[in-house]
């Protein structure tokens, strides 16, 4: 009901997962909000650290594996030890929330794990042209993704590495160097608070900003495999 609501945006389980992973905090940060209303602190988070080694949040995978063991601990219980038989009456229902629980709770140890982070910014693709200006020649490329940092391009760079540029993309211009060669594509990082700006605006405000369309079941599982194992 949620997904048709949702028109294909909402993928329910992985909403679960989310809210299944902040649940003990949040309970935790509303009793404690009930016992003393004033006086509480709000701490921030740290957002977008690097991160060069796998990182796994035992608190978490434990507290997920322990429910996890739990309900497949109760399957076991009814399946094979009790003496009415394993479905009966409304066992269905409770059967149906098992496996699903047990689904849930399997992303949400998957989520407790992730691979080295050696980007700041999320990079989205892209496949948009531009234009690079370097003195009084121009170069047309296509975009292969991009941030609010740094841009990667099809093809080979037509200068070295730490080389500035101009950036046109659809009616923005940004300053840039090229930072990166590789095979059959470069990289490019933005100079400059003011070229960042507008790497902002244009990544938020033109059509890479637009909500998700519809979210496919297969590209998000591909995206929660990626995590652990890159």
């Amino acid at each position: 009901m949620t997904a048709w609501l949702g028109e294909g945006r909402l993928l329910p389980i992985m909403s679960d997962v989310g809210q299944i992973l902040v649940a003990a905090e949040i309970i935790g940060t509303v009793i404690a909000g009930l016992l003393q209303p004033k006086g509480q602190k709000f701490k921030v988070m740290p957002k977008g650290r690097l991160r060069e080694r796998l990182s796994i949040r035992w608190r978490l995978l434990t507290r997920f594996s322990l429910l996890q063991l739990c309900t497949l601990g109760g399957l076991i219980v009814s399946f094979l030890m009790s003496e009415t038989g394993p479905i009966e009456d409304t066992g269905v229902v409770c059967l149906w929330w098992s496996w699903y629980n047990i689904g849930v709770l399997a992303l949400a140890c998957v989520v407790c794990i992730e691979q080295p982070r050696y980007r700041e910014d999320e990079r989205q693709f892209s496949g948009e042209p531009a234009m690079l200006f370097i003195g009084n020649d121009s170069y047309d490329f296509d975009v292969l993704d991009h941030s609010t940092g740094g841009l990667r391009l099809r093809g080979i760079a037509p200068a070295s590495i730490g080389t500035r540029v101009i950036v046109r993309l659809d009616r923005v211009q940004i300053e840039a160097s090229i930072v990166r060669q590789g095979t059959g594509d470069f990289g490019l990082q933005v100079e400059g608070d003011r070229a960042r700006n507008e790497m902002i605006r244009h990544f938020y405000s033109s059509h890479h900003g637009d909500g998700a369309l519809k979210v496919r079941a297969w590209q998000v599982a591909g995206a929660v495999m990626r995590r652990v194992f890159g």
